[in-house]
């Protein structure tokens, strides 16, 4: 009785430690995206989330610089359970020398990758004393890098980004001995993963061949046999509606998070149930004989596509070699192919229709933000916005009369950090814009990818805001009379220029919202926000300092700038990030009309540019004495 109470605690423990690992990502990332946020605007403990951002900035590079590994981390107990619950097994068939550096491909992806996770980024299957000398490092998506304390957590385990830089830096900066190991097929190939078959994307995939000939690196092959076993997959027959909700997902979770979406399932906790853990399946690594790569800095094409074919029938050999003993069928082949956290949580559980039908509508709605969206009047009359509107106060002021007879595009001025102005008085009904301009629609644009969010891209539509993409534009200018598009024109780039009394814009250069105004005629409308930069208080860098580099380097990730910031707090005379409860009011200037021209010329849309500048200069004049600014101070165009 004893003995067998043993094996059943082993066996819980084990199920324990294979449960764990996905959730406990997903927890980690839950209390920087959110628990974060709130400590910083809610609590006393503020402190804490700035601390933590501060060291994120500070560390940036460090994950595309070698990581920090820990191997007290590697040596987990935990991680001798999850291998035993396969168990999961590494094969050497040939040393490898630490005088040498290696990148170690891996095959096939299977639907998470467990063999590849155990025995390279952990010491459970003794990786150390099986490679003396050798340092892996297991290459994944670079976006978890981004989160905290998720990074820190993975960069333990020895893992890096899959990115270029960070690959080419542990291969030429850290010395000998370090071994890269990349899932070549990627998270498409999880597509293919079915028991029984052993197909890899591999016939197109040369990048890692070409990184092998730049620096030098020795190339191995490895193949994780019983990978594609430990779940089983449904891939429902071509023409059924099933199969149409099938694709409809894996095309949507393609789009948004670049994953590919996968209909699986495994056991559950007891023997014979069905559930998402993993069957209990015998999963090996066998890593090949290292293939001797040249070190040329320009590789020429036929160069690459030769190691690849070699590269292609080293890996071939491996796999027939080792197949019969680990469960495949001797006449079986290798065959090469040419080619959000809630939700995803559902899924796998009761509530799984919930997600499935959204996503469902998610797909069938996907081109909605780009045809006029789907505003609510009941949202914009939400209660909630005239107290926003008091706390600043916010107001619109209207100078000219606009027909409902014509469309317009406005020029929103300036960008602020966060647009309270432009948000209230074009996005509700607060400040009262249908009173104010009757008949007139107004739809604010921002960035297209909040468009590819699940929930958030509805709330937005709600209000009226619109994708700033060319097709969503064209499209509200053409359907219809009565429209305003408000464009903020100097976009994400204009909130560094957001200090207080300040009154600098990004618009001399940016000329395409007058080329569509002319291709479609409607009206240019210059409207500027006074006050809009002098609600926060932002620290400005020098340029060539490390933190504008990271500035920019944000921007290039997410599309819009790491602005350094502060307002208030919750008392006054505190510091914190709310706004400063300062006026601000949006002054709508005339119309400029704007003549069709289907193909307008440079110089034509040079005109209208200039007239409308003229235009925006002669409205903030008119107005800036009587909205707290100098007489003396002027408009600047950079």
């Amino acid at each position: 009785m004893a003995i067998l109470s043993r094996q059943n605690l082993q066996e819980i423990l084990q199920t324990l430690a294979v449960l764990q690992w996905l959730p406990v990502y997903v927890m980690l990332g839950f209390i920087p995206i959110l628990l974060m946020p709130y400590l910083l605007v809610f609590t006393k403990f503020w402190t804490l989330s700035v601390l933590t951002l501060a060291w994120l900035v500070y560390d940036w590079n460090t994950h595309s610089q070698g990581g920090r590994r820990s191997a007290w981390v590697r040596k987990w107990t935990l991680w001798k359970y999850f291998r035993n619950y396969f168990p999961i097994k590494l094969v050497k068939t040939h040393d490898l020398s630490p005088k040498q550096n290696y990148i170690i491909a891996n095959h096939p992806h299977g639907i998470v990758s467990y063999g590849v996770f155990i025995n390279f980024a952990t010491e459970a299957t003794g990786f150390a004393r099986i490679f003396p000398g050798i340092t892996p490092s297991v290459g994944t998506l670079e976006g978890i890098f981004w989160i905290p304390i998720v990074r820190e957590y993975v960069m333990s385990m020895g893992v890096c980004p899959v990115s270029k830089v960070a690959l080419k830096y542990l291969l030429t900066q850290k010395g000998s001995g370090n071994a890269v190991v990349i899932v070549v097929g990627g998270a498409a190939e999880a597509l293919l993963c079915q028991p029984g078959v052993s197909t890899i994307f591999l016939k197109e995939r040369k990048g890692f061949v070409k990184l092998a000939l730049k620096t030098g690196a020795y190339l191995v092959p490895s193949y994780s046999f019983g990978e594609n076993e430990v779940y089983n997959q449904e891939t429902f027959p071509e023409g059924t509606w099933l199969r149409f909700f099938q694709k409809a997902f894996q095309d949507t979770f393609k789009k948004i998070l670049g994953l590919s979406f996968c209909t699986f399932h495994g056991r559950g906790f007891t023997q014979g149930s069905w559930g998402f853990l993993p069957f209990n399946r015998r999963i090996t690594t066998v890593v090949g004989e290292p293939l001797p790569i040249p070190k040329i800095e320009r590789p020429s094409k036929k160069t690459v596509d030769q190691y690849h074919a070699l590269y292609i029938s080293a890996l071939r050999k491996l796999f027939n070699q080792h197949k019969v003993q680990y469960g495949l069928s001797e006449t079986q082949d290798l065959t090469m192919w040419i080619v959000l956290p809630l939700f995803i949580y559902l899924l796998f559980t009761p509530m799984w229709p919930l997600p499935a039908l959204y996503f469902t509508w998610f797909y069938l709605d996907w081109k909605t933000p780009e045809r006029g969206g789907r505003r609510s009047n009941w949202v914009r009359n939400w209660y909630i916005w005239t107290h926003m509107r008091d706390y600043f106060p916010i107001t619109i002021l209207k100078t000219k009369e606009l027909s409902p007879e014509q469309n317009y595009l406005m020029g929103v001025h300036p960008h602020g950090l966060l647009t309270f102005g432009a948000f209230c008085n074009f996005c509700t009904e607060a400040t009262g814009f249908s009173k104010i301009f009757p008949g007139i629609t107004p739809h604010l644009a921002t960035l297209s990818w909040f468009f590819k969010i699940p929930l958030i891209r509805d709330y937005i539509m709600a209000k009226g805001v619109c994708s700033v993409s060319q097709p969503s534009i064209d499209y509200l200018l053409s359907h219809g009379t009565g429209n305003l598009v408000g464009i903020v024109v100097g976009g994400v780039g204009e909130a560094l220029q957001s200090v207080p009394n300040t009154t600098t814009l990004l618009l001399r250069n940016r000329k395409g919202f007058v080329r569509t105004a002319l291709q479609h005629g409607a009206h240019l409308v210059p409207t500027f926000t006074f006050g809009e930069t002098e609600v926060y208080d932002q620290v400005l860098y020098q340029e060539d300092s490390q933190m504008f580099n990271f500035q920019r380097r944000f921007r290039r990730l997410f599309g819009f700038y790491c602005c350094v910031f502060y307002g208030r707090g919750f008392c006054k005379g505190s510091a914190g990030l709310l706004p400063y409860p300062l006026p601000i009011t949006t002054v709508v200037g005339e119309p400029l009309p704007v003549p069709k021209t289907e193909k307008p010329s440079q110089e034509l849309v040079d005109k209208y540019h200039a007239l409308y500048m003229e235009a925006l200069h002669k409205l903030f004049d008119q107005h800036k004495a009587r909205f707290g600014i100098s007489e003396t101070q002027r408009l600047l165009f950079l």
